[in-house]
Parts: C-alpha cells; structure tokens; sequence
C-alpha cells in the first residue's frame, strides 16, 4: 500500500508535469513511515514492521526527490520535506535518548510512546479519507473513492489486526481494527453510491491519485503499516 503513489508519481517523471499533486501526501508518508521504522526497532519487531515501514521509507525519499525536482516551486516543496525531516531527527533523537535511560524510561515505555506518535502521525496521514467520505454522502457520488485501493486497504488492515493481537501489540491492533471498519465504510459507500448509478454527475469528477489521500491508507503504518 505504500507504493500507492508510485502511478502518480512515475507519471510525473515521464511528463515532467506536477499537475495538481500536491506534496504533503508524499512527506506525510515520509514521517509516517520513519515513525513506524524508529518503533519497529524499538519494540524489537524487525520484522514485520520495521522492514515494511523501511521499504516505505525509502520509497517516500525517492517519490519526494521525483515531486522536486520536477515541480516549479521548489521552495515549498522543500520546505515541506524540511518539516518531515526535522520531525524524523527530533522523534529519533528521542528514541536514542529514551534507549540509554535519559528520559529515565524503560525501554517498553520508549516504545510505547513511539508507538502513540507513530498513530498520531498516521491519523493526519489518513485525514483525507475522512474528508472524502463527507463528500460522497453530500453529492451521493463515489467517484472519488479509490474502490480498489479501498478494498486492498482493508484486506491490508485486517491482515495487520490479526498480526498484532497475534504478537499481542495493541498499539498495531487496535489503530488498524479502526481503519479496517472505515475501509468498509467506504466500500460500503462507493457501492451505495456507485457510479453507475449518476454517470453524469461522476463525469465531473476528476482527481489525480494524489488529489485523494485516501490512496496512502496504510500506508505504512501499523495503523496502516504494522499499516
């Protein structure tokens, strides 16, 4: 699912064209993903989570090198990549820290907390959907939602439930139940609104994958990765 962007962005690379795309979905996937690196590592779950979130992460660099060197305002971009970055030292630093004893926690507790803002960092991460979800109910049109990706996020969030009450983390398990149940929320929408039943209102509709950020839905995150 992190690899959502890669259509978008590939396109980007062949056009040079950024279009209407905007970068905050790719550095949002930036942070998600090194949040869910650092508490792989910390909770000890090197596999699955961190190796995902790294693959993840490393992806993000790459579709976020594509997105500046191909846009015409550069300075945003940058800036905004600036933000991630510096959220990425800071939450590192604090795992570092955290791990010799400095924040005088143990090492469950550093990791706990790495966990609680790795959700956090997913929430915003996976706002738009929220906001998506509003706009098929008021014009009873489900063009915008990504039915595919929708349905393979929810298979993808099921599939981390069961991991994380299988490896008793709560913190993976119980953030993906929630965006298992809104993936089938919007499955259930884009069939009650489908739109073959309002052709001529869907035709109006027309978004570039990133224009949706319900596309990043687990992205890499317990919540969407461990999402």
């Amino acid at each position: 699912m992190f690899l959502s962007p890669a259509p978008t962005v590939y396109r980007i690379h062949k056009t040079k064209v950024i279009g209407e795309v905007s970068v905050i979905p790719l550095v949002s996937l930036l942070a998600n993903t090194h949040s869910w690196v650092v508490y792989g590592l910390l909770s000890g779950s090197l596999f699955p989570i961190f190796t995902a979130a790294a693959i993840g992460e490393i992806a993000a660099l790459v579709f976020i090198a594509v997105y500046v060197i191909h846009t015409t305002d550069k300075a945003y971009a940058l800036k905004a990549a600036g933000f991630a970055a510096t959220f990425a030292v800071i939450f590192t630093t604090y795992a570092v820290l955290g791990r010799f004893g400095v924040t005088n926690q143990s090492h469950s507790q550093v990791a706990d907390w790495a966990g609680y803002i790795a959700i956090v960092v997913s929430l915003v991460l996976n706002a738009s959907p929220f906001e998506t979800v509003v706009k098929v109910i008021k014009t009873k049109s489900s063009s915008s939602i990504p039915i595919w990706l929708s349905a393979a996020g929810v298979v993808s969030n099921a599939l981390w439930v069961v991991y994380g009450f299988i490896d008793d983390d709560m913190i993976v398990a119980i953030p993906n139940a929630c965006w298992t149940i809104f993936g089938v929320v919007q499955v259930a929408l884009y069939v009650a609104y489908s739109p073959k039943k309002s052709p001529a209102r869907d035709t109006k509709t027309a978004l570039t994958p990133l224009d949706n950020s319900s596309e990043f839905k687990i992205v890499i995150s317990p919540t969407y990765l461990r999402q």
